[in-house]
């Protein structure tokens, strides 16, 4: 990519994305940036404004980041590096139903409460279009829909073929961001990071039963097939970017580094979060 090129990051929710926000903002600090859903404002009403900025106004831009919507990105005056990053779909949804349950702000968590709704009952009877096929849907470009429709598969392939010049995983997080950072052009030095909003108690979630599992994965069917197409290119596109001796290296050195930086949070008393 061009070095100047405007960088954007397409986050959907539970993928990791504050801490990849906490990276990028800093690293772009020097450019202009759009960052949709800052300051009680609706992502959706940020989408709408920068829409209605002048060609001119969003042409200064150098860093766009949130969950935003397709559209943004054919706005752009100048063609963007876009980034975004997936998670499996199983641990999204239990991730995405603990977060709402510990947080009485958002809009989802009264329907919790009255309803008393285990995690089979808030992705199968929540009204909240996020729980079924969220990942598929968001990069399709369609705000609402409940289908498992491969027609919203196989535009969402489109869009990232038409749009994205790298999608990461969430399992792979390291390996992810120290490919992408080489695609960026960044010394992977720049890219150590301190984790951001971890759930706690995330690494042993209770067991919600095999059969509502499987309930659970066939509502959203889609996100199964597009994550598992794009674990595959991810290990197509690391075997290029992190290969030969000099790159295998750099890469245990930036997982090093990692590790090095949350022992010293640790020990200063500031575990991550």
């Amino acid at each position: 990519m061009q070095n100047d090129a405007p960088v954007v990051f397409f986050h959907i929710p539970k993928t990791a994305g504050t801490t990849l926000t906490s990276v990028f903002e800093r690293l772009y600090s020097g450019r202009k940036q759009f960052l949709a859903g800052r300051n009680g404002v609706a992502h959706i009403a940020d989408c709408v404004r920068f829409l209605g900025l002048s060609e001119e106004a969003r042409r200064e831009y150098g860093y766009v980041a949130g969950h935003i919507e397709i559209g943004i990105l054919d706005a752009m005056p100048v063609k963007p590096f876009v980034f975004t990053f997936l998670r499996n779909p199983w641990d999204r949804l239990v991730s995405l139903y603990r977060y709402v349950q510990r947080s009485p702000g958002h809009h989802m968590h009264q329907w919790i409460v009255d309803h008393g709704a285990s995690l089979e009952d808030f992705v199968l009877d929540g009204p909240w279009d996020e729980l079924h096929n969220g990942m598929t849907r968001r990069l399709a470009g369609v705000p609402h829909a409940r289908t498992n429709d491969k027609r919203l598969l196989r535009q969402a392939v489109l869009n990232m073929h038409k749009y994205f010049g790298f999608v990461g995983l969430m399992e792979s997080f390291d390996k992810s961001l120290f490919c992408l950072g080489r695609l960026l052009g960044l010394e992977a030095s720049r890219l150590v990071y301190t984790r951001k909003n971890v759930s706690p108690g995330a690494k042993a979630p209770p067991d919600y039963g095999e059969a509502a599992k499987q309930r659970i994965l066939d509502h959203n069917a889609l996100d199964y097939e597009l994550y598992g197409d794009c674990c595959k290119r991810f290990r197509e596109e690391a075997a290029r970017l992190v290969s030969g001796a000099a790159q295998n290296k750099a890469f245990e050195g930036f997982k090093r580094a990692i590790k090095e930086r949350a022992r010293a949070g640790a020990s200063a008393g500031q575990p991550e979060q």
